[in-house]
């Protein structure tokens, strides 16, 4: 399909306005917008969200699991307000540079190449701009990060649409620094994500600034748009009890509060993180390995080089040749500049049998004494600390 922005070209002649019969036609009707603008049919969840919309100075907050459309309906929002009213300003925001540009951007890049030619004719698609030929109305894109707290202000128009992406990521000074633009008279604010933190402004939304939100969730279980295999991994792999199951599948915020040792927001957000496409990495090549032959648990071969780091295998291997052979391959294909591994139970032997096939493997016992003994007993509660502490900084 040819993008947006290459079919609308920025050069275009002027459009004549959008006849105000066409506006009022829309204006409060998003979901008929939808139909018959984007030809894009919103689920259940997506019209409840878009119909919460069409109140003046209405205040919307989604907590979601994963693939249930929120982007999706974000960017539905962003064109039916652009499209209906000649002063509109849709603001749109997220933490990160790649949730903006290449989740939420790429989703209204999409849906404006859906629309119906005489529509696709009344915009301009640019790379952080979306405008209404015809008058001032605009999209824009602005990455709110802790470091740039003012993506959202300075914003007074008389049509306002603010749509907050991923909002349990964005820095509450963020928030402090745009209070003034989202308590505009009649400005429209909306804000989605995953409910991963039990702290900021997006969790008081739904707990201690409750009256003042229309709060919907979304849960997978409830989603045409999530395959039913999801929840049934998720489950398998986490239980049904699990904070992830409930992040990630019910919508609901974890159960575990603050004082988990490493708290599943600091998890989330470490998966979120991307680095630039030309960064060079330095840093030496760990492999660290987690053995298990028997019952439920999988064994995990992880690389991790400095900041960045992945899963090379994991899975269920019930023969000690099958572990052996899999670690050596995974040592050789990586190339690593340490091996490590858990020498508890029957680690210690496959340890001493890669080691007389060559491949050095440093044994870990995470019972023994920790090295600062100071603030720690064991070696295994000091690892998870440092790593806590890690992911903070």
């Amino acid at each position: 399909m040819t993008s947006p922005a290459s079919a609308i070209s920025p050069s275009s002649p002027p459009s004549p306005p959008v006849p105000p019969d066409v506006l009022r036609q829309y204006q409060d009707a998003p979901i008929k917008f939808c139909l018959q603008a984007l030809r894009l049919e919103p689920t259940e969840q997506q019209a409840a969200f878009l119909t919460a919309l069409t109140v003046p100075g209405a205040r919307v907050a989604v907590k979601s699991g994963h693939g249930v459309g929120k982007s999706t309906v974000f960017a539905m929002a962003a064109l039916w307000f652009l499209c209906t009213r000649h002063d509109g300003v849709v603001p749109c925001t997220a933490p990160t540079a790649h949730q903006l540009r290449d989740v939420l951007w790429r989703e209204v890049r999409k849906c404006a190449g859906r629309m119906s030619s005489w529509w696709r004719e009344q915009i301009v698609v640019l790379d952080d701009t979306v405008r209404l030929k015809c008058s001032a109305a605009r999209i824009l894109a602005r990455t709110a990060r802790r470091e740039q707290p003012d993506a959202l202000q300075g914003f007074h128009e008389k049509h306002l649409l603010f749509l907050i992406d991923e909002a349990a990521g964005v820095a509450d000074a963020v928030f402090e620094v745009a209070r003034g633009a989202l308590s505009t008279p009649n400005a429209r604010v909306a804000m989605a994500g995953n409910p991963t933190r039990l702290t900021g402004y997006f969790h008081a939304a739904f707990h201690a600034a409750r009256d003042s939100w229309e709060r919907l969730t979304f849960s997978c279980l409830d989603s045409p748009l999530v395959s039913p295999a999801f929840p049934a991994d998720i489950a398998a792999e986490f239980g049904q009890d699990s904070d992830v199951y409930r992040v990630r599948v019910l919508g609901e915020f974890p159960l575990s509060g603050p004082m988990a040792v490493i708290p599943l927001e600091l998890v989330e957000a470490a998966m979120a993180r991307t680095l630039p496409a030309n960064f060079q990495n330095p840093a030496a090549k760990i492999l660290g390995v987690d053995l298990a032959l028997e019952g439920e648990d999988r064994t995990v071969i992880a690389l991790r080089q400095g900041v960045q780091a992945r899963i090379v295998f994991s899975g269920r291997l019930r023969q000690t040749s099958q572990l052996l052979a899999r670690i050596a391959q995974a040592i050789d294909e990586e190339r690593p500049d340490a091996v490590f591994a858990d020498k508890g139970g029957m680690g210690a032997p496959i340890i001493h049998s890669l080691n007389d096939l060559g491949r050095k493997v440093i044994g870990i016992n995470f019972g023994d004494p920790a090295l600062d003994k100071d603030r720690f007993v064991r070696k295994r509660e000091e690892m998870w600390w440092l790593m806590r502490e890690w992911l903070e900084r």
